[in-house]
């Protein structure tokens, strides 16, 4: 079987069950932040003048793993740079990303003299630090552990 049967059986499985084969990365990280940081992307909208309902959409689209197109996930390590990492995959995690607006941060990282961002960012909403939310390293371990085992009471009912 090549790449090309692969996509195929994977395209007519998704297909017959209405459903992806698997989730992606993106995915993942958009519930993980609003899980983690939900309450201070809130408060941190707010103080930027978003209205409520604004605000409860996008982290309602969080919440099912996608999001505004006014935000994006910016790579902290450029992803043409992933060699610079332990190992590959570790590009699209959770702890080498961190959300952003499209206009104008997120393109402003990407400039030749683009801003530095501080690495423990896990959201950048403005230059100001009222408007950043640091990472907590611990809270996201605790979301992890505890999806995990959501996921193993979930494959045991289903045997």
């Amino acid at each position: 079987m090549n790449f090309f049967d692969f996509a195929e059986v994977l395209y007519n499985w998704s297909k017959r069950r209405q459903t992806q084969p698997f989730e992606s990365q993106r995915s993942q990280n958009f519930k993980m932040f609003d899980a983690c940081y939900g309450k201070e992307f809130e408060q941190v909208m707010r103080m930027l003048n978003y209205k409520p309902e604004y605000i409860e959409e996008v982290r309602q689209k969080m919440q099912r793993g996608n999001c505004d197109a006014a935000l994006n996930f910016h790579h902290k390590t450029n992803v043409s740079n992933f060699k610079e990492l332990e190992k590959p995959y570790q590009i699209n995690q959770f702890a080498n990303t961190m959300l952003t607006f499209v206009q104008p941060h997120h393109r402003t990282f990407h400039f030749g003299n683009g801003y530095d961002a501080d690495p423990n960012i896990v959201f950048f909403g403005g230059y100001d630090k009222l408007y950043q939310i640091q990472r907590d390293p611990e809270r996201e371990r605790q979301y992890l552990q505890s999806n995990q085992q959501l996921m193993i009471r979930h494959a045991d009912r289903s045997r």
